[in-house]
């Protein structure tokens, strides 16, 4: 970038719609388009003098808007904790008396907020030790040696809410040169849903971290300076989205308001004097890769192919031609995509046990969001064998049913639930009237269903 003071300030925002409809911002920020990171959204209320007083994040705040998607993933998270972390059913599921069985059985949907009582997720072990960069891709970690700078405040250094001018097309008042140019409340889509944005102040109290990881009590309470702790020039820099769709983002070369080097315009956003002419900031190299899927599900045991969609998986510096190509970490392993394109690629998964692991895309240590991989026991349901009215199933990953509540977990043959006498990870007995050779019997596990056919033995005759 090269400095230059321009006469006329015209910041008006102007229709800029992307290819795809209903997936961009149809107005440039404010509020600022949601495409990467976390949505900035608050789960907290925050009282007049920022602590927070609850908080109010909903089930369908944790599946619908952000990062869990459905109960079908959220569920295969959970139940591999029963191996991994010995987790019971009840740890999570609440008993309801049903009069029709005259038996107890598991509530319809589980809270989350029983296990999960804070803002999203900042009570974590890591959370507090301010390894921010685990689940926002988008910022710099405390103390990881991202450079700060400290050299005197100039006419183009961002202020922390930036400062109010006269546009001289509308007469209106905007804010530029600072974070509060895009990042105000307001409405966005996010995954497609309307949502309502907060502005920075509120995002950031409603966290309920420490004070002084944003604030220099010693200083001014509002210091640029310390907002670089976690947003330096090196994330800042590398923000980016397509404002077409294109697989191929264009430093640059995008429509207004869909990052933070796409075009002029976003340059003085946070910089209110500065234009850009044929180069970009000396900073704006790997831009940061976002993936838009949220979990995915193998079996453990074998290898497994899994398609990821996102954006920037690659890149290109367009001053020097040099490409960056993704990587994909898991469990601290680097593997090679099969295939790959800017918002698309294949990965082979190697052999794992079963439990949870997060998948991060790298190009070259810049990193993207996490997202969930969850390895579930392999299941199969080997010999169904009828013996008079005793039913015996062998197979593995049946986990283990608990006694005195109706869970789900069941065995039915032909549609008709069999009486369970004994269930273990590899073996069921069960009693069931009426079955014959050929029926199908379904075993409903913690994990899903498995079938098989029913077989019968053919009695031997004596000559």
């Amino acid at each position: 970038m090269k400095k230059k003071v321009l006469l006329g300030i015209s910041l008006t925002a102007t229709l800029i719609m992307g290819s795809t409809v209903g997936l961009f911002a149809k107005v440039l920020p404010p509020p600022v388009n949601q495409k990467l990171g976390v949505p900035d959204m608050k789960f907290a209320n925050v009282s007049s003098n920022k602590q927070v007083l609850s908080y109010n994040f909903t089930r369908n705040d944790c599946l619908n808007a952000l990062c869990h998607v459905s109960d079908a993933i959220v569920v295969d998270r959970h139940h591999v904790l029963v191996q991994t972390k010995n987790k019971q059913c009840l740890d999570c599921h609440k008993q309801v008396y049903d009069p029709i069985s005259q038996g107890f059985v598991f509530a319809p949907y589980t809270d989350c907020l029983t296990c999960h009582t804070s803002s999203p997720h900042h009570t974590s072990a890591k959370a507090l030790a301010r390894d921010c960069q685990l689940c926002h891709q988008l910022l710099d970690n405390y103390a990881d040696g991202h450079k700060m700078l400290t050299s005197t405040y100039s006419m183009i250094t961002p202020q922390t809410h930036g400062r109010t001018v006269t546009d001289t097309q509308t007469g209106q008042p905007i804010i530029i040169g600072g974070c509060a140019a895009c990042h105000q409340a307001g409405t966005e889509l996010v995954n497609n849903v309307s949502k309502p944005i907060s502005n920075n102040d509120d995002t950031h109290h409603a966290i309920g971290v420490d004070c002084t990881w944003c604030h220099n009590v010693a200083k001014a309470a509002l210091d640029i300076r310390m907002c670089e702790t976690c947003h330096g020039i090196k994330s800042l820099h590398n923000i980016q989205a397509s404002s077409t769709g294109a697989a191929t983002v264009v430093p640059g070369g995008e429509a207004a308001g869909y990052g933070h080097i796409g075009n002029n315009w976003d340059c003085w956003g946070c910089h209110g004097w500065y234009d850009k002419y044929d180069d970009l900031s000396p900073a704006t190299a790997i831009l940061i890769p976002q993936i838009f899927d949220r979990a995915f599900v193998v079996m453990a045991g074998q290898t497994a192919t899994i398609t990821i969609n996102g954006l920037n998986f690659t890149n290109t510096d367009p001053r020097n031609g040099m490409t960056w190509n993704p990587q994909i970490l898991i469990n601290d392993q680097l593997i090679a995509p099969v295939t790959f394109t800017g918002t698309q690629l294949t990965v082979q998964i190697p052999v794992l046990p079963v439990g949870n692991y997060p998948i991060v895309i790298s190009k070259d240590g810049v990193k993207s969001n996490p997202v969930n991989l969850t390895v579930q026991p392999y299941q199969v349901l080997k010999t169904a064998v009828l013996s008079g009215t005793t039913l015996t199933i062998t197979g593995t990953g049946f986990g283990s049913q608990p006694a005195g509540v109706s869970t789900g977990m069941k065995l039915t043959v032909n549609g008709v639930t069999a009486t369970i006498i004994s269930w273990s990870d590899t073996k069921i007995v069960a009693a069931i009237s009426g079955a014959k050779a050929g029926d199908t019997v379904i075993v409903n596990s913690l994990f899903g269903p498995v079938s098989n056919t029913l077989t019968v033995p053919t009695k031997k005759v004596r000559k």
